[in-house]
């Protein structure tokens, strides 16, 4: 069976990987290769050939996706009482644009709708900003 390696030129649109055989790991982002032993974890040494195999690996992806946004609320929910503790406001704009340029230019190196992962951190950003307001009020409550 052959094993997944995607390979991303520069600006490449995530529809068009290719999985070439056999790839040299030694110039691919850090980001590249957790996706590829991913992906190649989920399949279990076995590509699907039918678009519902397909389909449920993008499932398997969706919920390791989703429970990586569940670690980071749990994580940034750790930051809200040291804000407090530190009599820091709740809303850092700058640690947020750090956040999101980062990500951005972790999109672009990679190859993937920069637009499209900004706005996913935005979003993440908006849940912890509300934790943090909420915990906020139930201590001053």
């Amino acid at each position: 069976m052959t094993t997944l390696a995607p390979t991303l030129p520069e600006e490449m649109p995530l529809a068009t990987l290719s999985w070439p055989e056999p790839l040299s790991t030694s110039d691919e982002h850090p980001a590249i290769t957790a996706g590829r032993v991913a992906l190649n974890e989920m399949l279990g040494g076995e590509e699907p050939t039918t678009l519902e195999g397909w389909r449920a690996v993008v499932g398997e992806i969706d919920f390791a996706m989703a429970s990586l946004m569940a670690a980071r609320t749990m994580a940034t929910a750790q930051i809200s009482p040291l804000k407090a503790d530190q009599e820091l406001p709740s809303v850092d704009l700058s640690q947020e644009r750090v956040v999101i340029n980062r990500m951005d230019a972790v999109a672009r190196e990679l190859g993937i709708d920069s637009r499209a992962v900004s706005g996913l951190m935005i979003a993440l950003i908006g849940t912890a900003k509300r934790q943090h307001d909420a915990a906020r009020s139930s201590n001053a409550a």
